[in-house]
């Protein structure tokens, strides 16, 4: 890359007789966006660009406002006042033109000429110059961009492959262990109960995770349909936590508390949201999980929170990302991550919201829905 950039500098340099061809980037800075220079090539002449490799845009400002609407810059240093001018004749500039570089109308950089032996005026032609190498240059840069995208993408399918391949191998390879035992009449009435109960349990957790990825699938399609109704949220938590008591076991406690209004959603996208966030308390929370259900004026909110650790600030960003997963091991793969993900869209689809919240005395994540009540008067209007 930076040898490429090399050469096509000094090919630029070779179409005039200024002093010096540069490429830069553009840089965020704790101080605000700034310049570096990528590749920078002189005649030898007199100026003196030892220590000219990155700056602020803070002194440039109106060369900046002009790279980002896309439109070349000409300077004369003579034509500068305070500090911009002041800049220009540390470094020994005379004048100097620039344009900027775009990739997928981003603002990524800007290329130019500069001259230290007189303020001259710059031609058409090595304005256009610049402009067709700009125009080369992001391309080569948008080249780049999807080359590392195609690779961060190959890299997330293996991920993904292997995620999915250790999620569905650990519930299907105890259905089909223990059932084998039972057809092969080895076990007694006894463990009959037992044996059939956990390949309930495990089956019901690998349709939970087709059912994920069937919805995440849906949903990038366009076919994934929300039927919504009155719903009455504290029985389809009722109806979640019932299916889940299995999973709890006697060293978890799940309690319920609080109430709100019916609210107005689909049901069956609830229940799997909800389903989803029980789940992760499993897999990631303490040992005490609470389901807590309150409301404001016009949105139902339904609280699910542990005593655990909590998710960790750097990763509160993360979460909801499609195949991101929590407390990650590289020799331990976890859950797809693919269920925090699909309860966001389920919920936004419904006119809700999903977020996390790191607020002490209700940390957790925080299922948000419109109230019945207040959709029916929008649909019907207020007879009141």
């Amino acid at each position: 890359g930076s040898s490429a950039l090399e050469a096509a500098v000094r090919a630029l340099l070779e179409a005039t007789d200024a002093g010096y061809a540069y490429i830069d980037r553009t840089v965020e800075t704790d101080e605000g966006p700034g310049w570096e220079i990528l590749a920078g090539v002189g005649n030898g002449g007199d100026l003196d660009t030892s220590d000219w490799n990155k700056g602020l845009y803070a002194e440039t400002p109106a060369m900046y406002q002009s790279l980002l609407e896309g439109q070349a810059v000409v300077i004369k240093t003579e034509n500068l006042t305070g500090e911009s001018r002041t800049l220009y004749e540390e470094d020994g500039i005379l004048s100097e033109i620039s344009v900027p570089i775009f990739v997928d109308s981003e603002f990524r950089g800007s290329m130019g000429f500069v001259d230290s032996e007189t303020a001259r005026d710059w031609s058409e032609e090595e304005l256009q110059t610049l402009w067709r190498a700009a125009d080369m240059i992001g391309a080569f840069w948008k080249r780049q961009d999807d080359e590392r995208a195609l690779e961060a993408s190959n890299e997330a399918k293996d991920k993904f492959l292997a995620s999915v391949s250790h999620e569905l191998r650990t519930p299907l390879t105890a259905i089909v262990g223990l059932s084998e035992e039972i057809v092969s009449r080895r076990v007694g009435p006894d463990d009959l109960e037992e044996l059939t109960r956990i390949i309930a349990a495990q089956s019901r957790e690998l349709s939970e995770l087709v059912e994920d990825l069937l919805v995440a699938s849906r949903a990038d399609f366009g076919h994934l349909s929300i039927r919504p109704e009155i719903v009455d949220v504290g029985e389809q938590v009722e109806m979640v936590t019932g299916i889940l008591m299995d999973k709890i076991g006697a060293s978890r406690v799940l309690t319920v508390s609080g109430g709100c209004p019916d609210a107005w959603a689909d049901p069956l996208r609830v229940r799997q949201i909800i389903r989803n966030l029980v789940t992760n308390a499993l897999k990631y929370g303490g040992d005490h999980i609470d389901i807590t259900l309150r409301h404001d004026d016009d949105r139902a909110h339904i609280v699910v929170s542990d005593d655990g650790a909590g998710v960790p600030e750097h990763e509160t960003s993360l979460i909801f990302e499609r195949y991101y997963r929590g407390g990650q091991s590289p020799t331990m793969p976890g859950s797809v991550g693919i269920g925090l993900s699909v309860s966001r869209q389920l919920a936004q689809m419904m006119d809700g919201e999903l977020e996390y919240t790191t607020l002490s005395s209700e940390r957790g994540f925080v299922l948000s829905l419109p109230l019945a009540a207040d959709r029916a008067r929008e649909l019907l209007g207020d007879p009141f």
